[in-house]
């Protein structure tokens, strides 16, 4: 299946409520609900279908309505998150609302999280997603939907942020967008999932394809959700030189070993580069524990 046919209508099926959520937690008093840096989620831009009615809730900014009319529900699940994913999953389906789950944790445990929802999409969406929804409008989803493949990057639609509510936000960060321009990652570290669930080829978007999208968004902050961002030394100098001009302001993850190229460096800092977030990871047990 074409990935592009997640913008094509599905004929001959009655329209549906689509309701794209990712979930937050509410307590005032957990760190991951602390007034920090928030970012709109690409991954819930890009799964809509043209002829059925698609929303897009993101707890980040504001608590579900689990009372609204809505035929079937998605969420993306994050393995801090899966309580509260799960919390919210049972709510609707103790109403007859449909759920499907995806993301990082359902795809590790897809057989947890099938105890709280209808289906789960097994690695990423892009390519199961138009025939899910098919499936929906006409009463027959699956348990288990997996394209078997990684997804080619090549003509990603661009994310429709139109369906995401500008939020009043009032942190003491920036609110930013969310930009994908690579996925997968080469190394296979036992304390890290994304080989898992994105596979361990390293593919990077068209980089033209990337500045069309950063140039249709309005907004000056931007985070990159790449998981190793420059991997591709080459396409990530070509992009970080384009988006001069551009005057964002922007954040992303990477690895140590981009600092040992000086003039990428010097193109992230003029491209706009903030910050760039970078895990550490020591095999002696006490210093991970201390």
């Amino acid at each position: 299946m074409n990935k592009n046919e997640i913008l094509a209508p599905i004929h001959g099926r009655g329209q549906i409520k689509i309701k794209l959520m990712a979930p937050h937690d509410q307590d005032e008093n957990s760190i991951s609900s602390a007034e920090t840096f928030k970012i709109q989620r690409v991954s819930l831009a890009v799964l809509t279908s043209t002829g059925h009615i698609v929303t897009i809730v993101d707890e980040t900014f504001a608590p579900d309505d689990v009372d609204e009319d809505v035929d079937l529900v998605g969420i993306t699940v994050m393995t801090d998150l899966a309580r509260r994913a799960y919390h919210l999953a049972d709510r609707y389906r103790q109403r007859g609302v449909k759920v499907v789950m995806g993301g990082i944790h359902p795809t590790v445990l897809p057989g947890e999280a099938l105890q709280h929802a209808d289906s789960v999409v097994v690695g990423e969406a892009e390519e199961v997603w138009a025939q899910l929804v098919s499936d929906a409008a006409s009463g027959q989803m699956q348990k288990l939907y997996s394209a078997g493949k990684t997804t080619d990057l090549k003509g990603m639609p661009h994310p429709r942020w139109d369906l995401y509510p500008r939020p009043i936000y009032k942190g003491y960060t920036p609110f930013a967008f969310g930009v994908d321009t690579s996925r997968g990652c080469p190394y296979d570290y036992e304390f890290c999932s994304i080989s898992q669930v994105m596979g361990r080829g390293y593919r990077s978007r068209l980089v033209s394809e990337v500045i069309a999208e950063i140039d249709s968004v309005d907004f000056p902050y931007l985070f990159f959700v790449d998981d190793s961002l420059g991997l591709n030394r080459a396409a990530a100098k070509k992009l970080f030189t384009k988006m001069i001009p551009f005057r964002k302001m922007w954040v992303g993850q990477g690895t140590v070993s981009l600092a040992g190229d000086l003039e990428l460096l010097r193109l992230m800092r003029r491209s706009g580069c903030r910050a760039l977030l970078i895990g550490f990871e020591s095999v002696q047990k006490e210093i991970q524990m201390g």
